[in-house]
């Protein structure tokens, strides 16, 4: 306590001064109290001080009187610098805590280490680098490769290939060891574009036939060789040197492998007898010995003139009939009928060798078989003796009722003893429909009988036919009456024949009854249409149709009704009165062309085949399916070989002469046609009566001109025939100024041929050709029989252009101009074409036409390299070069309708001129 100080006692140290230490921090303010701290060193006592020793703004945790007012600092004695990215490199920006560096570049983005200088950096941070870490190998440049064949080009990348040395980095290179244009699969820098080469250690060859042997043009894949001669077409070994080649292929031979043995010559064997003549063939015989190779020749041991069937090379005879070469008093050998007990009848037959008679007990006919050949009281037709216990008539029935003795007799609704059979008498005494085949030994119509034979249907009668007054018998049309015996008929039957006609058509016709006036079987044709041909003149001649009747056999062209129109309508011609039966023969002459017009004479058809037999000729059938045609183009043709469709469109006749139909017929030499009963048959199918007794294999071929059918021609293999003509076999071709195709028989043109079997493959058969205008013709295969219905091949070789077409594959088409060409063609059976080399072109090879308003011109298998056109006056149309084809059309020709030349240039310079109507 003092006199004198101060009125309290709160001084804690009152020997030094006690300062204001607000915020506690140890440092005071110039604010004196009672209590505080020895200093007032506190630059600000509301708020503590950090001590902030390297002068960044951020404080320790060491308190001062004068500091920052923050103790962030993590390193109080060290700089810390601002690391945005954070990649441990930083910014001039101070912070508390941060990095000891401000050497970042960007510190806003990671900067990568680019050691190779690349422009893409590794995953290596850096202060100041790349902002990509992209680079696969930071220590070695990458390079782009484009195509991925692991060689790059002059562009760096992050990732890539480690060289430069890519060509072209957009296409991958392939290498070519063999240098030949075509790489292999090994991938290079520097090459080739493709990896095509099949081996690229060795060049390889066009092959473009096939045969292994290469031309001088190189390939990728090929063959290893450039040996071959021909590279277009396969060369075949001909080791013998006749020009045909076998199956072995070589680089350079002949063209065909047709030679059926390369080892050894072969020579044709025209005639087939095992000996060759000097030509040399592709497949023939080991021998040239035969003397004449165009005929056969035989042994003739014996001398008598008839050789054996052993051939020989040179002499000996032409006959094959010897049927023992040993005795010179026989030499013929034929199937004869026995006939013990010497009656004419027969009890079977035998082969038999003799010589110029028949020997006993042997004939060359019969009258028919013999049931009891030792008895000549016993063979048919004897009365039967009753209760003798032999069968007399051989009618295979003992003590028989006598032949044609017990009739069935209708009465208009039964019959009185059973359906009639063939040795019964048939009497029809009430009305009678026939909706059935009948037969009888004789047939009766009375009573005032109406009878109708329905179509379709057959009366077989063995003798008469009667018809008494007041009754009828009609034949619809497709009904037949057949008879057997040479009988004499009674009383008038009508006959109907039905056909389609139009105005102006003409149907052949013939009557198969007596008295038939021309006039009354077809009122309404007008009278002087009435025709038939005189052979002489080869002209059809007039008839007076009002007081003529139908001859027997005789043909008659006759017009349709004048009524008829335009359009096909029915005609049914009715013949009335007596039926025809037996012989009927007519004069087929030979004066001129040889075309007769006859005609069946029977109500029943006949046989085509038959009468052929008897009378060898052709027959031709007039069909007029074309009004607008040629008379030859309307004519079909029948032989016993076959038929040959009309141009115009026809069925193909196969055989049966139509109840009334007329036709043209031709003998093979001039004489008698016979007609007998023995070629009647029933036939109900309204067309043609097909037979099939000898072998056959056959070809139809039909020509085309343009899209129009032209004709039909028939080449067959058959029993009998021969090279040669044959009667009944071959059929000649009829005149005609159409288009038309043929076969050749010594010059003759022929729309049916015949040769002989067997078939042969190595056959040929010439074929003439006729073009009745300019322009293009097609011929293809309308069917086949036969043999050639199988795998057999037929080919037609033209003979112009050496080409040969497989017509089973297609039809064959050429140009032609007008005119006739014998051998044009030629069928064969084996692939042998023509050795036609380098083609030119002559005058007829040249075609030139108007078609659809513009030219054009052809030039077969030569190829046209110029073309140029004039008119009559020599002034220049139109000039085409390098045309370099067989085929032009020239669009461009603006001329009116004259005449121009064609002046064509192939390409082996030769020049043709053809005049052509445009």
């Amino acid at each position: 306590l003092v006199g004198c100080g101060v009125p309290n006692n709160s001084d804690c140290n009152d020997a030094q001064l006690q300062y204001l230490d607000a915020d506690a921090d140890g440092f005071g303010a110039n604010t004196l109290v009672g209590c505080g701290v020895a200093n007032n060193g506190d630059c600000n006592d509301g708020q503590f001080q950090y001590l902030d020793s390297d002068g960044d703004g951020f404080g320790s945790v060491t308190l001062v009187g004068c500091g920052v007012p923050n103790s962030s600092d993590c390193n109080d004695n060290q700089l810390q610098y601002l690391d945005a990215d954070g990649d441990g490199f930083g910014r001039n920006t101070y912070v508390a805590c941060g990095v000891i560096n401000n050497s970042d570049c960007n510190d806003d983005q990671i900067q990568y280490l680019d050691s190779d200088g690349d422009g893409f950096a590794s995953t290596i941070q850096v202060a100041c680098g790349l902002a990509n870490n992209l680079d696969c190998n930071d220590t070695q440049l990458q390079y782009l490769d484009a195509d991925g064949d692991g060689f790059g080009r002059n562009s760096y990348v992050a990732c890539g290939v480690i060289n430069n040395s890519d060509c072209n980095d957009d296409q991958i290179q392939y290498s070519d060891s063999d240098g030949d244009g075509f790489g292999s699969d090994i991938q290079v820098a520097c090459g080739l574009a493709n990896s095509n080469d099949c081996d690229d250690n060795q060049l390889q060859y066009l092959d473009a036939d096939g045969d292994t042997f290469g031309r001088n043009t190189l390939v990728a894949c090929g063959v290893t060789n450039n040996t071959d001669c021909n590279d277009d077409q396969i060369q075949y070994l001909d080791f013998d040197g006749d020009s045909f080649g076998s199956n072995t292929q070589v680089a350079c031979g002949v063209t065909n492998n047709i030679d059926c043995n390369d080892n050894q010559l072969q020579y044709l064997d025209a005639d087939a007898d095992g000996f060759g003549s000097n030509t040399t063939v592709a497949c023939g015989v080991a021998n040239n010995i035969d003397c004449n190779d165009d005929q056969l020749r035989y042994a003739d041991t014996d001398g008598d003139g008839f050789g054996s069937m052993l051939k020989v090379s040179c002499n000996g005879v032409l006959s094959n009939t010897d049927c023992n070469d040993g005795d010179v008093l026989v030499w013929q050998s034929n199937a004869l009928y026995i006939d013990e007990d010497q009656d004419g009848y027969d009890g079977g037959t035998e082969i038999v060798c003799y010589g110029a008679a028949v020997p006993a007990p042997y004939m060359e006919t019969t009258n028919g078989f013999d049931c009891n050949d030792n008895n000549n009281t016993v063979h048919p037709g004897v009365f039967e003796i009753l209760d003798n216990g032999i069968d007399d008539d051989c009618n295979g029935m003992t003590d028989a009722v006598p032949y044609c003795t017990v009739p069935t007799t209708w009465n208009g609704t039964v019959w009185s003893n059973n359906y009639p059979v063939a040795d019964q008498p048939a009497i029809i005494a009430g009305n009678f429909t026939a909706i059935s085949d009948l037969q009888a030994c004789s047939l009766t119509v009375t009573n005032n009988a109406q009878v109708v034979v329905l179509g379709g249907n057959d009366f077989k009668i063995t003798g008469a036919v009667v018809v008494d007054p007041g009754s009828t018998l009609t034949f619809e049309s497709n009904a037949n009456l057949v008879q057997v015996d040479q009988s004499t008929n009674s009383g008038n039957i009508k006959v109907k024949r039905a056909t389609t006609m139009r105005r102006l058509d003409y149907t052949y016709w013939a009557s198969p009854v007596n008295n038939q006036m021309l006039l009354s079987f077809s009122p309404q044709t007008i009278a002087n249409r009435f025709m038939t041909i005189d052979e002489t003149s080869n002209a059809f001649v007039q008839q007076n149709a009002a007081t003529t009747s139908f001859a027997p056999a005789v043909g008659y062209a006759i017009r349709a009704p004048n009524n008829f129109t335009t359009t096909p309508s029915t005609f049914t011609g009715i013949f009335t009165g007596v039926p025809r039966n037996g012989d009927y023969s007519i004069l087929a002459s030979m004066n001129n062309q040889g075309y007769n017009l006859i005609g069946n004479p029977y109500p029943s058809t006949v046989d085509g085949n038959l009468f052929l037999a008897e009378n060898p000729g052709t027959m031709y059938f007039w069909t007029h399916n074309n009004q607008a045609a040629g008379s030859g183009e309307n004519y079909s043709t029948y032989t016993t070989i076959g038929g040959t469709a009309s141009a115009s469109g026809s069925v193909e006749p196969n055989g049966s002469i139509q109840v009334g139909q007329g036709f043209v017929f031709r003998p093979d030499a001039a004489g008698m046609a016979n007609f007998t009963n023995a070629m009647r048959i029933g036939n109900n199918q309204n067309q043609f009566f097909r037979t099939a007794q000898t072998e056959k294999h056959r070809i139809w071929l039909n020509l085309a001109e343009g899209e129009s059918p032209a004709n039909q021609m028939l080449v067959a293999y058959a029993t009998n025939a021969t090279i040669g003509e044959d009667a009944a076999m071959d059929g000649r071709m009829m005149p005609t100024n159409s288009s038309s195709i043929s076969s050749l028989i010594n010059n003759g043109e022929f729309v049916i041929q015949a040769r002989p079997v067997p078939f042969e493959i190595i056959d040929e058969v010439p074929l003439s050709f006729n073009a009745a205008t300019n322009g293009t013709y097609t011929i293809s295969i309308d069917h086949t029989d036969g043999l050639f219905s199988g795998d057999q091949h037929i080919f037609l070789r033209d003979n112009l252009s050496g080409a040969v077409h497989d017509l089973k594959n297609s039809a064959y088409s050429f140009a032609s101009v007008s005119g006739s060409f014998a051998a044009r063609f030629s069928i064969i059976y084996q692939n042998a074409p023509l050795e036609i080399q380098n083609p030119s072109i002559n005058e007829y090879r040249i075609v030139a036409f108007k078609r659809d308003g513009v030219l054009h011109i052809e030039s077969g298998s030569a190829t046209m390299e110029r073309i140029k056109v004039f008119d009559v006056r020599g002034r220049q149309l139109l000039e085409k070069d390098t045309v370099r084809s067989n085929n032009f059309v020239l669009n461009d020709l603006r001329a009116e309708q004259q005449v121009l030349i064609v002046q064509v240039t192939d390409d082996h310079g030769v020049t043709v001129t053809k005049k052509v109507v445009f």
